[in-house]
């Protein structure tokens, strides 16, 4: 295996695929089987319509980080304005937050309290005001254990969650790291556009514990289209979880 030549020029994709791109549709769909384990696994029988808002309200909302992300990292929708991002991850929040409100106001008002935590959470990691809330325990947090824990306390209506919900909320944290860092070792092409690695490719970690920008951008095809295989595994793994979950509550096991 050879070391790859850094890029040094980034080709501009245009705005509908880098707003595609921007979606992050591998990360998404995890996010999305996440949220319907959580309302899956709630006591007694499942309101789909309530499944559906709560869940579209909080993907919502994670469409307006990766927006929010982007100003900060400017990586991956280079032919987009910032202004544009600005617009679009208010939009997208006020969106949530409405939605939310509309959960409190036919199902239990503490829903409201739920969602802007959650909210809060997400623009607060990716916004990177401190390193307290922009941390690997923090992201588990964020990404993984709350939104499978609350999607199952806004199913159920009760303010305590199962001791398996709380399991499964441990495994979703879980599974969120190691999503992120399943794409550790994917060849990088971005950094010369990447804000965050300018001046620190050396130092900075990206995607994984060890790996780096610099380690990164010299990353071996051959090792690059394993861990392609990986990520297919993973999301393919995830999704056989949710559908199974899914199978259960309806049959009535």
């Amino acid at each position: 295996m050879k070391l790859r030549q850094p890029r040094t020029k980034v080709e501009k994709r245009g705005y509908l695929a880098d707003t595609i791109a921007l979606c992050h549709p591998k990360m998404f769909f995890v996010i999305f089987c996440v949220l319907t384990i959580g309302h899956f696994m709630a006591p007694g029988r499942v309101d789909l319509g309530r499944w559906a808002l709560t869940t579209f309200g909080v993907l919502i909302a994670v469409l307006s980080a990766y927006r929010l992300n982007e100003l900060h990292d400017r990586t991956t929708a280079t032919s987009i304005p910032r202004s544009h991002h600005k617009a679009l991850a208010g939009l997208f929040i006020a969106i949530a937050v409405t939605i939310a409100i509309i959960l409190a106001l036919f199902y239990v008002w503490w829903i409201l309290i739920l969602a802007l935590i959650g909210t809060g959470l997400i623009v607060l990691y990716n916004l990177d005001v401190h390193p307290l809330l922009h941390n690997k325990p923090v992201y588990a947090l964020t990404w993984g254990t709350l939104p499978l824990v609350f999607s199952e306390m806004a199913q159920s209506g009760n303010l305590i969650p199962t001791i398996p919900t709380l399991l499964m909320g441990i495994w979703a944290g879980l599974l969120a790291v190691y999503t992120l860092w399943l794409w550790g070792p994917m060849t990088c092409g971005r950094m010369s556009v990447c804000s965050r690695a300018k001046g620190k490719p050396i130092k900075r970690l990206c995607h994984s514990p060890v790996l780096r920008c610099r380690d990164r951008v010299v990353m071996p095809r051959e090792v690059h289209e394993h861990m392609k295989a990986l990520i297919d595994l993973n999301i393919f793994s995830v999704m056989l979880i949710t559908l199974t979950i899914v199978w259960l509550k309806m049959v009535g096991l």
